[in-house]
Parts: C-alpha cells; structure tokens; sequence
C-alpha cells in the first residue's frame, strides 16, 4: 500500500537516486501519491488502499 525509497533500493538493488527516480516516475503517471513524513519521502497507492477500504 506504500513503500519508501530505501525499500526499492534493497529490493531492486539500484542507488537511492535510481529508486527515487522510479518512484518519481510512478507519481508523475498518476499510479503513486507522494507524501512527506518527517524526513522520510512515502509513496501511496491510494487507488489500492480505495479499492480494499470498499471490502
């Protein structure tokens, strides 16, 4: 439902610049909502969270 850059480093093993860059991408396009919190950059997919709030 959300993920944070630091995540997409690990799991794809690209640099923190490329994750950003990915997720940037994906909120460009409308699939991701940026959110700051704190320090911490989050990226939502309301879409998702609006399609099981439903169930």
């Amino acid at each position: 439902m959300y993920t944070r850059i630091n995540y997409i480093e690990v799991r794809c093993g690209v640099t923190r610049q490329t994750a950003a860059t990915y997720l940037n991408s994906l909120v460009d396009v409308g699939l991701l909502d940026f959110e700051k919190v704190g320090r911490e950059a989050i990226y939502k997919n309301t879409r998702l969270i609006d399609l099981l709030s439903k169930f």
